[in-house]
């Protein structure tokens, strides 16, 4: 856990450094900060006091902000495709449910043609098994005038008039010429004359009904085209749907992007950076480097230095948490080296395993968590009566943000600062602290 924290600080006095390097004595144009955001954004999270760099940095969050707009125009251009989109899938989801009753309509009524045309061929096939039977009926009465003129044969020894009747070509030509010798009765006549009716309604019968089912048959045919024609339609509407979903969703994804890349360049906004007039402070001090003037703090002294001072161990002379680290060994005789934390200021708070809470006191540490890294001083001393604190503090009004990798002792000394005020002069110039570890 300790490697990972000095590698984090070592990163970040890395990026401090080459903020200096590549700042110095050069103007930022705007298309200077495209691909370099997260850069851009540590520099500009640090206390910063240099008026060019702070303009920098001005112009750095109008430029994320200027691309969040950006981004969110385009993502509001898109949602108007997609409410065209959307107002096209609409109607045409409209004109398929029209579609659909067209052919559920059609297919109810080609079922009801078929049940009707099965309706008739049962009628039909009624209508020739009576017509059977009554054929049947009338060969019958033909055999049984058969009978007769055979009996009449052997009464007269000739079969002349058998021949001559069983000839006829057809039943009224049998009729005729059973008539003509007088081998019919009365009762024949009838009978056959009310069979021949029969056949011949029921003839007519067939007839109708045969030319009713092709009549169905063909207003079938033309509901099944109709059917083929309203399916072609809706295949076409089926297609349009689909290619219409697949640009709702394509929309939805360039929608998506730009929206995630507009809170990409919202969420790289630099924390506001606390900045700390040259004239905030006790009476005639509060400049950098004043720390060493009180006489209180040697500088000099093992507790400053590595091995003594751990974050001095990992090259970062000069942070906030260098001086913390220092003036508290230097107050307590080391007694707290290893109980204070060592990574950014701003994860001090959590990590502390000390007392801790939102009260300042006397030899305590005040904790903020402002930019990217936070900051972190030593309370010497809480009036609550006057409401009056003493902070003495490393790193504050530093060039380009904040002292970097490599500080020397002597650069590091002269951004220490130790100043006098009412405490709620200090919350209004910083902003509230995250809260005080106390020692």
């Amino acid at each position: 856990m300790k490697k990972m924290k000095r590698f984090s600080i070592v990163a970040v006095a890395l990026v401090l450094m080459l903020t200096a390097v590549l700042y110095k004595g050069s103007e930022v144009e705007a298309n200077d900060f495209e691909g370099n955001e997260s850069y851009w954004t540590d520099v500009c999270s640090q206390y910063i006091t240099d008026a060019s760099l702070k303009q920098t940095c001005n112009e750095y969050k109008s430029y994320l902000q200027n691309k969040a707009n950006e981004k969110l125009d385009e993502a509001s251009k898109v949602q108007s495709q997609v409410d065209e989109v959307e107002g096209d899938l609409a109607a045409l989801g409209e004109l398929a449910y029209s579609y659909k009753d067209q052919i559920a309509q059609v297919e109810s009524e080609i079922s009801a043609k078929e049940a009707s045309i099965a309706e008739l061929d049962a009628s039909i096939a009624a209508v020739n098994e009576e017509i059977r039977v009554q054929e049947e009926k009338i060969a019958q009465r033909k055999e049984s005038i058969k009978s007769r003129m055979v009996d009449l044969q052997y009464s007269m020894n000739s079969n002349e008039y058998i021949n001559y009747i069983m000839g006829a070509e057809d039943l009224v030509d049998f009729i005729q010429r059973s008539e003509s010798i007088g081998t019919f009765t009365e009762y024949d006549n009838t009978k056959m004359d009310e069979l021949n009716d029969e056949i011949a309604v029921l003839a007519d019968q067939r007839e109708e009904q045969q030319r009713m089912q092709e009549t169905q048959e063909a207003e079938k045919a033309v509901l099944e085209q109709e059917k083929e024609r309203v399916s072609a339609m809706n295949d076409e509407n089926e297609k349009l749907l689909a290619t219409l979903e697949t640009k709702k969703t394509e929309l939805a994804g360039q929608q998506a992007a730009a929206s995630d890349a507009a809170s990409a360049y919202s969420s790289l906004m630099p924390s506001e950076a606390v900045y700390i007039p040259p004239s905030v402070g006790q009476e005639g001090g509060g400049n950098a480097g004043n720390a060493a003037n009180s006489g209180e703090i040697n500088f000099y002294s093992d507790w400053y230095k590595s091995p003594y001072n751990i974050i001095s161990n990992v090259n970062l002379t000069g942070q906030c948490t260098w001086f913390v680290h220092g003036r508290v060994g230097e107050k307590s005789n080391g007694a707290y080296r290893n109980s204070i934390p060592t990574g950014n200021a701003n994860t001090w708070y959590a990590a502390a395993g000390l007392p801790k809470g939102s009260e300042p006191r006397s030899n305590s540490l005040i904790v903020w968590g402002n930019g990217s890294y936070g900051h972190v001083a030593y309370v010497e001393s809480y009036d609550s009566a006057t409401g009056t604190i003493r902070i003495t503090e490393g790193n504050v009004n530093a060039p380009n943000g904040g002292l970097g990798y490599g500080t020397s002792l002597a650069t590091a000394i002269a951004y220490t600062n130790d100043m006098t005020l009412p405490y709620s002069s200090l919350t209004s110039s910083r902003g509230a602290p995250i809260g005080f570890i106390y020692l």
